[in-house]
């Protein structure tokens, strides 16, 4: 217990990390590109409008985006190239709403 009141949270990162934030108005498609080209499988999502944290995007959830619009082999999934982050997570939370948990990097 002394231990952690002796350390902050900022302590245990590395010096050097990579870290990608994704705000909720990016696409999509462009999200999933970016993760890739990064080699990081989440991100944090921020929310401009709240000026906060809202969440984590992860590649198991462009799994589920992917699963929910699939239909058939033969068609494409356009309207997926136009769906913005905030637009999928007001989807995905009318069915489970887990609210992210953080603290600050200061945090002891």
């Amino acid at each position: 217990m002394r231990f952690m009141k002796c350390h902050k949270c900022y302590d245990i990162i590395p010096t050097s990390s990579k870290l990608v934030v994704f705000d909720t108005t990016l696409q999509v498609k462009k999200a999933f590109f970016a993760l890739v080209a990064n080699g990081v499988r989440a991100a944090p999502l921020w929310e401009s409008k709240k000026q906060s944290f809202v969440g984590m995007l992860t590649i198991t959830d462009f799994i589920n985006i992917l699963t929910r619009y699939y239909k058939s082999p033969m068609v494409q999934i356009y309207e997926l190239e136009e769906h913005k982050i905030e637009t999928w997570r007001e989807l995905y939370l009318q069915e489970t709403f887990k609210p992210l948990v953080h603290i600050s990097p200061d945090a002891r």
